[in-house]
């Protein structure tokens, strides 16, 4: 018997606007897996969607979704997907009432563990999960939606800059705090404009952690001292052009002028030009003082 059958009201047309934002709804839960969201997308735009159904008992979700074409056994997948992040939310969401809830992320797990052990002895927050690289941390993000997030940025697979990018892209009020041992102005400033709402260095941990956590999450942002000092201090450099950032990069790395204009495919007179400016920019003796305030700064990593 079909749905339309079991239905003792029969089927109610929707616009298009209604089942897109089922769509929607259904892929901002918190526990649902890319693959199934992007295939519930995929379908519910290829596909005629032109029916939904109302009966009691039925479902307990919010919505069901009759896609036509649509296998069965995706549709139900989808819709306990769609119920079990609704319970995960609902339990995330009552649980621990007040207190800051923390997304420690780091390739390092004594580094987390330390995190932990700072967090452990306050009464108004907590850690609620870890992840050891860029990947792990939007997913643990998707699963937990932490009140704060806190961010390393050299790590493997995705560094920290692309993660809280990705986050902020699809969470626009999430907030990150990088913990990083670059003092670089350069590397600060990437930071904040991925979206991050603080950038603490990981030696002032101890005296500055929880009070950036507990200002960051009040909506303040916070910034070390000396991070502040170097943003001060350079806020009127002229700043390097990414074509000269690029052939700094091979001069760090040992290249000579005709083997950098190789690598680039440009004209070694090109690179010679690039240089001059990259020393004048950064008021560089020579090319190897260049390097390392470069590398210092944060403007190429190591």
């Amino acid at each position: 018997m079909s749905s339309r059958d079991r239905c003792n009201h029969g089927v109610e047309r929707r616009g298009p606007g209604y089942y897109k934002d089922a769509i929607k709804e259904l892929r901002s839960c918190p526990a649902i897996s890319n693959d199934l969201a992007q295939a519930v997308t995929v379908l519910s735009e290829e596909l005629a969607v032109n029916k939904r159904t109302d009966c009691a008992g039925e479902d307990s979700t919010p919505f069901r979704l009759v896609v036509e074409g649509m296998p069965q056994d995706l549709y139900r997948l989808a819709r306990d997907e769609h119920a079990r992040a609704r319970r995960t939310e609902m339990k995330l969401m009552s649980a621990e009432p007040g207190r800051i809830r923390i997304l420690a992320v780091d390739d390092h797990p004594l580094f987390r563990e330390g995190i932990a052990g700072l967090v452990s002895d306050q009464s108004d927050m907590s850690v609620v999960a870890e992840a050891s690289n860029g990947r792990e941390a939007i997913a643990q993000f998707r699963a937990h939606r932490p009140d704060v997030t806190l961010m390393d940025l050299q790590m493997p697979e995705m560094n920290g800059l692309d993660a809280t990018t990705a986050i902020r892209g699809e969470f626009p009020d999430a907030r990150i705090i990088v913990l990083t041992t670059y003092t670089g102005d350069a590397q600060a400033l990437r930071a904040l404009r991925a979206g991050a709402q603080a950038y603490l260095l990981k030696n002032l941990l101890h005296k500055e952690l929880l009070e950036t956590i507990r200002a960051v999450h009040a909506g303040k942002k916070a910034l070390s001292p000396e991070i502040s000092y170097q943003l001060a201090e350079h806020t009127t450099d002229d700043a390097l052009n990414s074509g000269e950032i690029d052939v700094l990069r091979l001069i760090a790395g040992g290249n000579a002028n005709k083997e950098i204009a190789a690598q680039l495919s440009i004209t070694e007179e090109t690179v010679k030009g690039r240089v001059r400016n990259i020393l004048a920019k950064l008021s560089a003796n020579d090319r190897t003082h260049a390097a390392m305030i470069g590398l210092r700064r944060g403007i190429i990593e190591p």
